[in-house]
């Protein structure tokens, strides 16, 4: 290749299982009149990566692979953390950083705190209000809860729930009083604005399965307050929320 070489630093996903699913900040070398162009979060092999002169730079190891076991709470196995970029769950139960608006198969996603979110166009196009299982975003043997099954997290009288704190985040906190003692953490990830995309950072909801008849709303669990307040909403289908499987 002839021309100028430069450098510059960019950040990719590397295929999660040649690299035990950690996300990886890689170095690509940029050639004049010769770019090495991919769309953000793109994934490729590592020997593809070495084929292109891509450079890793960094992992991260809050992923783990879609296989996790979950954490039984209230007759329901929940996932042990939120889904993660790669497709599976985080394997810490306080980190997320990916956001979907109700069952139409968008998400949007950062690497970090300082990263920009991406995609950055946001949809207000509303989805049918009919629920799509191929539009499930949670992983193979998992699925998104029901309105039914979030709503046994509320029930005073088999879960203890509370705020907490977890490496810093804020959230809620389940503990399981029917037997197991299991402790389930929802973190506050903040919400996608429905109008704009824009990050509201004081509060989270968790999407559920259960659309609201008659209107362009589903219903999700929402946490605020620092975790200190956790209750059953209503929101339309265009916020961009967290999820929380539970297994299938």
């Amino acid at each position: 290749m002839g021309g100028k070489r430069t450098q510059k630093s960019y950040k990719y996903m590397i295929d999660a299982h040649a690299l035990n699913t950690h996300l990886c900040r890689v170095k690509i070398t940029e050639f004049q009149n010769n770019y090495l162009i991919f769309n953000i979060m793109k994934k490729f092999s590592p020997l593809l990566a070495l084929l292109l002169g891509l450079t890793f730079i960094s992992c991260d190891p809050n992923l783990t692979a879609a296989g996790a076991e979950g954490i039984l709470i209230n007759g329901i196995v929940w996932a042990p953390s939120n889904t993660a970029i790669t497709g599976g769950f985080y394997n810490s139960q306080h980190f997320s950083n990916i956001w979907y608006q109700w069952n139409n198969g968008l998400k949007w996603m950062r690497l970090d705190e300082t990263d920009p979110i991406t995609p950055s166009t946001w949809n207000t196009v509303m989805p049918s209000g009919t629920w799509n299982d191929a539009n499930d975003m949670c992983p193979t043997g998992w699925r998104t809860p029901t309105k039914a099954e979030l709503e046994t997290l509320l029930d005073a009288t088999k879960v203890q729930c509370t705020s907490h704190t977890m490496n810093g985040v804020p959230g809620a906190r389940f503990i399981d009083l029917t037997g197991s003692r299991a402790m389930l953490f929802l973190p506050i990830s903040g919400c996608l604005n429905l109008n704009t995309g824009v990050l509201e950072t004081t509060d989270s909801g968790y999407w559920s399965s259960t659309p609201v008849p008659g209107t362009q709303e589903a219903w999700a669990l929402d946490i605020g307050r620092y975790g200190g307040l956790v209750m059953m909403q209503q929101s339309r289908f265009t916020w961009g929320f967290s999820l929380r499987c539970v297994k299938k």
